[in-house]
């Protein structure tokens, strides 16, 4: 009861078009007019008092008036917003009177949508609203914070509005980042089989067909009988899935997300077979659209982030699961204890992959100690806390590698424990 009325109150107040910085600004402006610029007869002081309340007023005026057209005013936008992280994209909300109205300016929030920076940028037709996400979401609506006020810092009104707009923000994926990250690590026996899957070995043989892989063009056959021969893998059924890629949430992962999502797409289409299953989802896949949606939807839960390592051997049916690759955040957190507190109960091999958007470790020079270069501070607490997951995970048994997505190489972990203490 108490925060309901609460919440009435402010939204009261916000509806109130004077700043601190106005009603500072009219209280002067009235002492000055009836102690000075009257009693004195100063004909120039009362010209000025008399224009800096007519500019607030207004100013007042002018910011309620549009806030209440924002207000009631239907707003048309369209149903999805498909946006990719770090890239600006337009909403399709456009403030038509906007561009028509000097001195008056609007700010809006996403209250419900974290890590989204929105502009306005005026145009010809109105205010077009574009936005940039640093973090992958997904949301059913939109709940956006109208904040009009005026150049000045006189006059200010907010109210909220909710928009039946669904968004989803997709993580940036790796650039140049090599599928043998993992695929070293692939393992399993395939047993010939009719109905099977064409992903047993390459011992059948056919004629070439327009698309096929050139590497697979049996070529001295053709150099003798000039007939195009491709080979042809067997049908066959996999008997048991070792491997398995998980995505564990938690702070800082926005860049081991989208490693994360280049790698598992890079091999659905280069035809591996690979489950995948993230943070927050019930069961495991092996479509890469679905596993670039349990990556979006793990943003929720990051709380509980690296309990899908305890639970993958419960999840998964009819497959045995002995070896892990999981993308892990580059953060430490309470998601560390429970990836340790999950390979000791299932006995899984893991493999963790970290990714980074830091800056690499400073290499040592040969004459010149390190601190004689300048280091920028957040950086060097980034590459700290990367550390801390490195020494962490490797106290445990498990073995980790660091790709860095902008430029998809991999980087060495001594490195990092080389020069982070």
């Amino acid at each position: 009861m108490f925060n309901t009325v609460k919440r009435s109150l402010r939204a009261c107040f916000d509806w109130i078009p004077l700043t601190a910085r106005g009603a500072v600004s009219i209280v002067v402006a009235g002492v000055a007019l009836r102690y000075l610029a009257l009693q004195e007869h100063d004909r120039l002081l009362l010209a000025a008092c008399v224009g800096g309340l007519f500019v607030i007023a207004v100013m007042a005026l002018a910011v309620l008036a549009t806030g209440l057209w924002l207000r009631f005013r239907n707003l048309p936008v369209p149903d999805r917003i498909d946006a990719m992280e770090s890239v600006q994209c337009e909403t399709g909300l456009t403030l038509p009177l906007l561009a028509s109205i000097p001195c008056v300016v609007v700010n809006i929030r996403w209250l419900n949508c974290d890590g989204v920076q929105v502009d306005l940028s005026r145009g010809r037709d109105g205010c077009h609203e574009t936005i940039r996400a640093s973090q992958r979401m997904q949301r059913s609506e939109i709940v956006r914070q109208f904040e009009v006020g005026d150049v000045f810092g006189l006059s200010s009104v907010k109210f909220c509005r909710t928009f039946a707009q669904a968004v989803r923000v997709e993580p940036m994926p790796a650039a140049g980042c090599s599928i043998a990250q993992v695929r070293r690590d692939q393992q399993g026996d395939d047993l010939v089989h009719p109905n099977g899957k064409p992903h047993g070995d390459l011992v059948e043989m056919r004629h070439y067909r327009p698309g096929d892989p050139l590497k697979l063009v049996l070529w001295k056959h053709y150099a003798r009988t000039r007939q195009l021969l491709v080979r042809q893998p067997e049908n066959s059924i996999a008997s048991m899935s070792q491997t398995i890629a998980c995505f564990v949430a938690g702070p800082g992962d926005q860049a081991s997300a989208g490693v994360a999502r280049t790698i598992v797409t890079e091999l659905k289409q280069a035809g591996e077979e690979i489950l995948f299953q993230a943070d927050g989802s019930a069961a495991a896949t092996d479509s890469s659209a679905e596993a670039i949606e349990q990556i979006i939807l793990s943003a929720d839960a990051r709380q509980s982030g690296g309990g899908i390592v305890a639970g993958i051997g419960s999840t998964i049916q009819d497959h045995v699961i002995k070896h892990c690759v999981a993308f892990v955040p580059s953060q430490p957190g309470a998601w560390i204890d429970r990836v340790v507190a999950g390979q000791t109960a299932s006995q899984l091999q893991i493999d963790a992959i970290i990714g980074v958007d830091e800056p690499a470790p400073p290499r040592r020079h040969r004459f010149f100690p390190s601190w004689a270069f300048h280091r920028d501070p957040g950086d060097m607490i980034q590459l700290q806390q990367v550390q801390a997951v490195v020494d962490r995970l490797s106290a445990a048994g498990i073995s980790t590698r660091i790709i860095h997505r902008r430029s998809g190489h991999a980087w060495s972990t001594a490195g990092y424990r080389g020069e982070v203490a």
